[in-house]
């Protein structure tokens, strides 16, 4: 076993949560939460973490629990596009990661699966 690649700056406080894409066509996307409030979604194909994270999202409280999420009308799609987090005062949030990442750099269908 060899380490990858290691991500140290995208948050400021303890990790809570990372999940991997559960579509085998996005088996380098990733996911994690934290004590800082931040969602943030990850190309692990790419080394440099400027460029390898895709979008942040913030909370406003430490995220819980987070995961990947079919977003209304897109059920029967493998290629989630949404998040949802859950937060320590109680608050749940879903998030259009498309949207979000409109501001914050590439899309999620930027990180569709190479051919």
């Amino acid at each position: 076993m060899q380490l990858q690649h290691t991500y140290t700056e995208a948050h400021s406080d303890d990790i809570t949560v990372v999940a991997f894409h559960p579509s085998p066509s996005l088996p380098h996307a990733l996911l994690s939460g934290s004590v800082d409030g931040l969602v943030n979604t990850y190309d692990v194909r790419i080394v440099d973490e400027d460029d390898a994270v895709q979008s942040t999202v913030q909370f406003g409280a430490s995220v819980a629990s987070a995961g990947w999420m079919a977003l209304p009308g897109q059920e029967s799609s493998p290629e989630l596009k949404g998040i949802y987090g859950a937060t320590t005062i109680e608050t749940v949030q879903y998030w259009d990661i498309e949207q979000v990442s409109l501001s914050c750099g590439r899309a999620l269908s930027s990180m569709g699966a190479s051919s």
